[in-house]
C-alpha cells in the first residue's frame, strides 16, 4: 500500500512540475520573464 501512495505522490509532483513549465511559457509571452520567475518562486514559497 505504501509503495503505491508513494508512486501516486511521485506522479503527482511530475504532474506539478510539468504543468509550471507550460504556465512559465505562456505567462513569458505577456509579462517580461524576470518578473513571471519572480511570481513563480514567490508562489513556491
Amino acid at each position: 500500500m505504501r509503495k503505491v501512495s508513494i508512486s501516486i505522490l511521485f506522479m503527482l509532483v511530475s504532474l506539478t512540475w510539468g504543468t509550471t513549465w507550460l504556465a512559465m511559457r505562456i505567462a513569458v509571452e505577456t509579462i517580461p520573464p524576470v518578473f513571471a520567475t519572480g511570481m513563480r518562486f514567490m508562489f513556491a514559497a
